[in-house]
């Protein structure tokens, strides 16, 4: 087995590890019922209106966590095309394209056997559209891997105000838990 090959396996091995441990934390945490939800009726009184009251924030250290989950993820992708390359540069990588950059794309895959391409090009998000591919699962990974490296990780949770669509049509929906903030409104029947 080539050494990159054995990285990949390795990469997503640390992923799960650290995912686990995450998952252990948060539900460390949710059961100290950190926030509960308040329910008021609009002014209009057409709606009941639903918001976050937070009694504690999640530790920091959890971006510490997500941002080596996101690191080792798209590591493992890199070091999987670098295992397949016959002839590795510095621009050897795995392409992550919300839009069609051929020529990036080609430098990024040169001296990758063309079925490995074949199937680099089909996981694109680009191929899902404009609106599905912003928020493809490997678009979210680009953009949380370029903060993680140059700005901050911050938590969130899922929420009907950000839908990340998977490959296979399932819906998620991220954005950051605040103090006092609207997260749903149910009309009043």
């Amino acid at each position: 087995m080539s050494e990159h090959l054995q990285s990949t396996k390795l990469r997503l091995k640390r992923a799960d590890h650290h995912l686990k441990e995450l998952d252990r934390k948060i539900g460390d945490f949710i059961d100290r019922k950190p926030y509960r939800m308040t329910r008021q009726i609009n002014p209009q009184q057409t709606h009941y209106i639903y918001r976050t009251q937070l009694h504690r924030q999640p530790p920091a250290t959890w971006s510490v966590i997500v941002g080596d989950i996101i690191h080792n993820l798209r590591s493992a992708l890199d070091n999987m095309v670098y295992s397949l390359c016959t002839r590795p540069s510095r621009d050897t990588a795995f392409p992550l394209f919300a839009n069609a950059n051929v020529g990036t794309f080609n430098r990024m895959t040169a001296h990758v056997p063309e079925n490995a391409i074949t199937d680099i090009k089909a996981l694109q998000p680009y191929n899902y559209g404009e609106e599905l591919a912003a928020r493809h699962p490997l678009t979210a990974l680009r953009v949380l891997s370029n903060a993680d490296k140059h700005k901050t990780i911050h938590l969130s949770y899922i929420s009907p105000q950000f839908p990340l669509i998977g490959t296979n049509g399932q819906v998620a929906y991220v954005r950051t838990l605040q103090d006092g903030s609207v997260e749903f409104s149910l009309p009043i029947d």
